[in-house]
């Protein structure tokens, strides 16, 4: 599983993270979310240190992140549990050092972390599947341009032409 996150200063990006969360009995897509957001946050508690009293602000496409974050929803029992505390906690810090907000946004609108979370990363399985789909691809066109080949050699054949 893939995960992005962008931070923006400004308007401007500042910094990127693109990583693989290897498929496993101990991932999920939940734990991938909540490791893209202990990075974020644990890069903002860098950034803080220099600069208390700023306002941030947290965007994300996980429902569950951001609505348990928010304290909207309940942490409970799963893979990600471990993470969830993790990342509340480092929250709390956060909110000592800033003003935080944490604001859910469509996946469709989220396209810049998105298109992170599908980077090649070496034994991405992301990689393999869009390797493998590349080659489907190429190969469908080949076919194609195989069967037009000899669609025009039968009738140029048909015609007298060759």
């Amino acid at each position: 599983m893939g995960i992005g996150a962008i931070i923006y200063r400004n308007g401007e990006i500042t910094t990127t993270h693109s990583d693989n969360v290897p498929a496993s009995a101990m991932n999920s897509n939940n734990v991938a979310e909540y490791k893209a957001f202990i990075w974020i946050l644990d890069t903002l508690l860098l950034i803080l240190q220099e600069q208390p009293g700023a306002q941030v602000e947290i965007s994300g496409d996980s429902k569950l992140v951001i609505m348990q974050m928010n304290g909207i929803w309940r942490i409970r029992k799963g893979l990600y549990a471990g993470f969830a505390l993790e990342a509340k906690a480092k929250v709390a810090k956060l909110k000592e050092r800033a003003e935080i907000a944490l604001k859910w946004i469509p996946g469709h609108t989220n396209h810049e972390a998105d298109a992170l979370s599908r980077q090649d990363v070496k034994g991405n399985a992301f990689a393999a599947r869009s390797e493998a789909k590349e080659r489907k691809y190429k190969d469908a066109l080949l076919r194609e341009k195989k069967r037009q080949a000899k669609e025009w050699a039968q009738r140029e054949l048909d015609e007298g032409r060759l």
